[in-house]
């Protein structure tokens, strides 16, 4: 029963970007590398924005608020807009709904597939597979889309 869970959560969160793609004719335009190529970019500029968090703020263990410190760190999710605009602008070529359309395809599956597939492989290893993880996968095809 659990790898069924396992299934049927991972079909639920990553089979509408097949779909997408199949069916909103962006195939006919490009092939699947642009949205591959713009998920290793959303990995790269993570770990750019995560190197630069661990090495210039510090950790802040207390419970207080320290409004500079987070300001600054909210100000390094610049660094996926300007992925994003490197992607779109100057990676691509092409119409400009496709390249919008599959930067926007790669970069959202691998946002998807770094934040939650982990959760999915580690927890479904137990002998019970709860009902909280097919609620995780419809949370983040609808809520967070």
């Amino acid at each position: 029963m659990t790898l069924l869970h396992f299934i049927n959560c991972s079909l639920l969160g990553y089979a509408p970007y097949i779909i997408v793609f199949k069916y909103s004719g962006l195939n006919e335009y490009t092939n699947i590398w642009m949205p591959i190529q713009a998920g290793v970019i959303y990995f790269l500029f993570q770990f750019i924005k995560l190197m630069i968090m661990a090495t210039f703020f510090p950790d802040n263990t207390s419970n207080f608020l320290i409004v500079p410190i987070d300001i600054s760190k909210s100000i390094t999710d610049i660094f996926d807009l300007v992925g994003i605009y490197l992607l779109i602008i100057h990676f691509f070529i092409g119409k400009p709904e496709v390249r919008c359309l599959s930067v926007g395809l790669g970069w959202s599956f691998a946002h998807s597939f770094a934040n939650y597939f982990p959760s999915f492989i580690l927890d479904a290893r137990r002998i019970s597979f709860d009902y909280k993880y097919i609620y995780s996968a419809i949370q983040k095809m609808i809520l967070w889309a």
